[in-house]
């Protein structure tokens, strides 16, 4: 077994590491440096550890060679939407591009195979029928629908109070057992659920994931929900890498998935309890393989097994506070709930967008596109929610209206009836 991984042998390695030279020419041109006769966990340890902006400037030497040049092209240089994927077939095989919105700063775009996409997709519904029974006509999907974008059977409304009230009076009527969505969309709702004291009669779980969300969240949403929440951690190019068991602890989703965990100078993490960041590899994907992969998020690995009695190692999740907003790592996390709060809590709605760039550690630009009635509310509530996240009151903010500037790496969030 290799030192700082969850199940993996060393057949496994050794099929991964003859895989990645003779299909993958950048893993080609690195593993021809070593001699066949080292061990195969010796060499898969000095395997370097990637993140998105590497395989995003050379998209080529990351994917198989299976994988025709103008599907390569296409991948590069296309702009997909994130809640519809493109499919495309290469060499007689149909293949699938998906995006990601661009959270940690650059949009990017991955390509799986139909057999892959097939596989991670069974090893998710395993994952979640040890939660609860459930099939698939008893499944309502806010996102990663089959057609993509708005999933209820009627116009998607620009007033977001009235689209909100329709769609839960149709989830309240359905017979759906479980839910799955963004936390940002569960807790749009909760507000008009409590006030209107909504029962949704077959409702017993809800599937969040796409964003980091705390327990205390967990236990107000089960509460009004009258459910259990459960959390698919994970991201769009690897599809899940941990799952919470029925008390509530993320497991690893070894069966797709073998992670690390790394200190900031890439040194391997294999004690309890320390937080590190979170390296991924995938056991499944093979059309463009994410090989010690960097996530962009941190957390630690709990010591002794869980009272559900799953063997697959825990983990914790941890958002890293000091690096928020911006071109930061982790920023998304933030971001997205300032806006939340922003929005929901400090009832501001009158913009369009808004952009944010971190010019320095303490200094952010803030980009409001959109009515301007609201601006000194909106100021007062994004430095508000900003320093509470931050836990610190040392910071700057310049805030412009109507800006037609725009950086590579920022964060947006749409309002007005739009996806944030």
């Amino acid at each position: 077994l290799l030192k700082g991984f969850n199940e993996l042998k060393e057949t496994e390695i050794e099929k991964l590491i003859y895989y990645l030279d003779n299909n993958v020419e950048f893993y080609h041109k690195f593993l021809s440096e070593f001699d066949e006769r080292e061990r195969t966990s010796e060499i898969f340890n000095k395997l370097p550890i990637i993140d998105k902006k590497q395989i995003f400037n050379n998209y080529k030497q990351f994917v198989c060679k299976s994988i025709e040049n103008q599907v390569i092209e296409k991948l590069a240089n296309g702009r997909y939407l994130f809640d519809k994927d493109c499919s495309i077939e290469s060499n007689g095989k149909k293949m699938w591009i998906e995006s990601t919105t661009g959270s940690t700063g650059m949009p990017f775009s991955t390509i799986k195979s139909e057999a892959e996409r097939i596989i991670l997709g069974r090893n998710i519904w395993k994952l979640r029928n040890s939660i609860s029974p459930i099939r698939t006509n008893e499944f309502f999907a806010y996102m990663h629908n089959r057609n993509g974008g708005y999933p209820f059977p009627f116009r998607e409304e620009v007033n977001s109070e009235y689209r909100k009230k329709r769609e839960i009076e149709y989830l309240k009527n359905e017979e759906y057992k479980w839910w799955h969505l963004y936390p940002k969309q569960l807790d749009g709702l909760c507000s008009l659920v409590s006030r209107n004291n909504v029962v949704f009669e077959s409702l017993e779980v809800v599937e969040c994931n796409g964003a980091f969300f705390p327990k205390e969240e967990k236990k107000r949403w089960e509460k009004i929900f009258g459910c259990k929440v459960v959390n698919n951690y994970g991201c769009r190019e690897i599809w899940t890498i941990a799952y919470s068991c029925k008390y509530g602890e993320l497991h690893i989703n070894d069966k797709s998935v073998f992670v690390e965990l790394v200190d900031d100078n890439n040194n391997i993490i294999s004690e309890d309890g320390v937080i590190g960041n979170i390296i991924v590899t995938s056991k499944i994907l093979k059309s463009l393989p994410y090989i010690r992969y960097k996530v962009g998020d941190k957390g630690y690995f709990v010591k002794g097994v869980c009272k559900c009695g799953k063997k697959e190692k825990r983990i914790v999740i941890v958002p890293d506070r000091s690096m928020i907003l911006g071109t930061n790592t982790n920023g998304n996390i933030i971001f997205r709930s300032v806006i939340n709060n922003v929005v929901i809590k400090g009832n501001v709605h009158e913009f369009d967008s808004i952009n944010v760039y971190q010019e320095n550690k303490n200094e952010f630009f803030i980009y409001v596109k959109g009515n301007c009635e609201q601006k000194e509310k909106l100021e007062h509530e994004f430095i508000k929610w900003s320093n509470w996240f931050l836990e610190d009151e040392n910071n700057k903010y310049i805030f412009y209206y109507n800006s037609d500037k725009e950086f590579k790496s920022i964060f947006t969030a749409n309002m007005k009836g739009k996806k944030l």
